[in-house]
Formats: structure tokens, C-alpha cells, sequence
């Protein structure tokens, strides 16, 4: 049975974007063991003494307004570039445009540009714990047009 590319990002969204989903207890709460609800159960972060290399590329999948899939990267000066050619929910294609942005302590924000109309775009970096089997990865939330599009990307370094 073949699945939909649109089902298929639209699951991605969900499993990364729904800690909920994987509560330990029956209180409905998005909290997690720490008492905050973003999905680890760690105390709350310290600045990095020994800062991930966020540095190379990344597969990321663009979902809600605008949606596709493309390649990002992070160059060697720790920017962050998001050029990615996405689609429209009418289906035209767009170029996605948010480069040179700071990474500081893992989170990054800035603005950029869809095909010229403004996008602001907020999100941080993920890195495996010592011993763990994934991957750095990044999430971001994008909103254009005074918040009337908006959308999320998911990046996991290739």
C-alpha cells in the first residue's frame, strides 16, 4: 500500500511535534517528568561548555502552508541557511528564503523571505545525549503574512 507524500509529512509533524502522545500517565497533561513539555526528561539545559558542531547538511520537510522537502545547512561560522523550493498549498512553487541565522546555545531566530513577502521563523537544535542513535535534528515554526500562513520544518542532519 503506498502512503501519500502529504500523509507522510503530515505523520512526521505529528510524532516530532506530540510529546504528548507518549505520556507516562493518564493526566492529559503535555508536561514531562521535569515539568516543562519539551519531550526530555533532563534538567533544564546549562549552557554547553563543549557546543554541538551544528555545522553540514540537513534533510528537512517543510508542512502546513507551504510544504515539500529539500536540503538546509548550518556552514562553518554556525549559520544557519533555510533556501529551500517548496509548493504553496495551490500548488505553485515558491522559493523559501531565511539564510545567515545565528545559533546561540541552540535556538535560532530571524526573518527571510517567500518568493519577496516577509517570514519570520523561530526554532533550535536537538543533539543526541553520549551513546544515543540519532541523529542532530531541528525544528522551526514559520509564519508569513501577519501570522495567515504559518507552518512548521523538520530538519535531521544527513
Amino acid at each position: 500500500m503506498l502512503l501519500s507524500k502529504r500523509f507522510l509529512m503530515t505523520l512526521a509533524m505529528v510524532l516530532v511535534t506530540a510529546p504528548c502522545l507518549f505520556a507516562d500517565d493518564d493526566s492529559g497533561s503535555c508536561k514531562d517528568k521535569d515539568g516543562d513539555s519539551d519531550g526530555h526528561n533532563a534538567a533544564p539545559a546549562q549552557p554547553a561548555v563543549n557546543a554541538p558542531d551544528w555545522s553540514g547538511s540537513y534533510s528537512a520537510i517543510a508542512v502546513g502552508f507551504y510544504c515539500g522537502k529539500d536540503s538546509v545547512s548550518v556552514n562553518a561560522a554556525g549559520k544557519l541557511h533555510l533556501q529551500l523550493s517548496l509548493k504553496d498549498k495551490g500548488g505553485n512553487g515558491v522559493n523559501f528564503n531565511v539564510a545567515n541565522l545565528d545559533i546561540v546555545d541552540g535556538h535560532f531566530k530571524g526573518s527571510g523571505n517567500v518568493n519577496g513577502v516577509k517570514i519570520d521563523v523561530d526554532g533550535r537544535f536537538d543533539a543526541p545525549a553520549p551513546g544515543q542513535p540519532w541523529k542532530i535534528r531541528f525544528i522551526c515554526n514559520y509564519r508569513e503574512n501577519g501570522g495567515q500562513h504559518a507552518g512548521r520544518i523538520i530538519g535531521i542532519k544527513d
